[in-house]
């Protein structure tokens, strides 16, 4: 009877571990919803070499969902710059991200205010960062960070003075 019953209670344990397990979404690292947490993540992880494959394969394709403050659209096609903060992190320094949107998504983002707020989901690209110096051989570098796929979520118009 005790065999039979410790057989029955296995057999429920491990089924219902099974089905947890095809049934769980995979739970974003902190770093995927959160800027700040993403520079702390990557800066020990950065060189000057933009196709590092640590870096690939720690953060290339993964989703993420940030906020920031649209900066500009570069073009009239994809190209928006989201500048965000904070934007320096134990001396590294990053300028902002260079998002390419979803396909059909730049008139939502067409339609906001430069300045404004945003929260958008997008996909790290590769290479996932650039470290450029635009200041000569004594200014630290900036890292330049890309995505793609972006996606506007929400827009908050940066408050009349």
């Amino acid at each position: 009877m005790r065999r039979a019953t410790f057989g029955i209670l296995v057999v429920t344990l491990f089924g219902a571990l099974l089905i947890r397990m095809t049934h769980a979404e995979e739970t974003p690292a902190l770093w995927q919803t959160s800027w700040a947490k993403f520079i702390e993540a990557l800066v020990p992880e950065i060189g000057l070499n933009p196709f590092d494959p640590g870096v690939k394969a720690k953060f290339g394709g993964k989703t993420v969902t940030w906020e920031g403050t649209l900066g500009a659209i570069r073009d009239a096609k994809t190209r928006i710059r989201v500048d965000m903060a904070p934007n320096v992190y134990k001396g590294t320094k990053f300028t902002s991200l260079q998002l390419f949107c979803k396909a059909g998504n730049l008139p939502k983002w067409k339609d906001v205010p430069i300045g404004s707020r945003v929260r958008f989901r997008a996909v790290l690209d590769d290479p996932v960062t650039i470290s450029l110096r635009f200041g000569g051989p004594s200014e630290e570098p900036s890292v330049l960070v890309f995505v793609k796929d972006a996606e506007l979520l929400a827009a908050t118009p940066k408050a009349a003075k």
